[in-house]
């Protein structure tokens, strides 16, 4: 069973923005691991942790959307709603496969979660280091739209 989030932050599901950051304030400074001694450390900040993801869920509408309907699992997973084409390409391969986001939802209709984190080397030397510099850098990225291809201009 996954957490629930609304009884860590001990809000409601209708709690709107205003009541989660005010909880959410409220409850961190209370555990901040730094406030703890160290034998109640360690619990101190896997609380602190908990009450961080509970509210990095629900205070972006997306992922607590996704919560409300999945839980946490739909959050970690793939979650992929069956569309009209699926069901007949079911109907006629044998029902054999599930549904999968990567196999099957061609369309795109399925949210996919964070995208991978793009890495690159920045060349600097050890005085910016040091001082501080501001860098530009592009990054651009092939989306495709609703329907899964790519439009190239």
């Amino acid at each position: 069973m996954g957490m629930d989030y609304y009884n860590i932050l001990k809000v409601s599901r209708t709690s709107g923005e205003e009541e989660l950051r005010k909880t959410y304030k409220k409850l961190a400074m209370i555990w901040h691991p730094d406030r703890h001694p160290s034998g109640t450390k360690e619990l101190a900040e896997t609380k602190f942790k908990q009450i961080c993801e509970a509210y990095d869920v629900l205070s972006d509408p997306t992922k607590r959307h996704i919560y409300d309907l999945y839980g946490e699992d739909g959050l970690k997973y793939d979650v992929c709603s069956p569309s009209a084409e699926d069901f007949v390409d079911d109907f006629f391969n044998g029902f054999g496969n599930e549904n999968n986001c990567n196999e099957k939802n061609k369309r795109g209709d399925c949210y996919k979660g964070k995208a991978e984190a793009i890495e690159n080397k920045l060349g600097c030397t050890l005085e910016e280091l040091y001082k501080g510099s501001r860098r530009k850098m592009v990054v651009s990225r092939i989306v495709p739209d609703y329907s899964g291809y790519v439009q190239f201009s």
